[in-house]
């Protein structure tokens, strides 16, 4: 599961934002998480990566590992 939300930390970091949406849902339907659990991985690590604040691979890791 670590590695999976890194690599969509990854993926939102190295795409446009019209496509993180997409992004964030695709890692939603594999984790088949209930919606407070995707809230609580929004805010506190695909909102992040979404925004830019997570800007170098100890950053992504950090977050993943938090």
């Amino acid at each position: 599961m670590e590695s999976l939300i890194y690599d969509t930390l990854i993926d939102l970091s190295n795409n446009v934002p019209e496509q993180h949406a997409k992004i964030r849902q695709n890692l939603y339907d594999q984790l088949d998480l209930p919606l407070n659990k995707q809230r609580d991985l929004y805010s506190n690590a695909l909102r992040p990566a979404s925004s830019g604040i997570l800007e170098s691979n100890a950053d992504f890791h950090n977050t993943v590992n938090n």
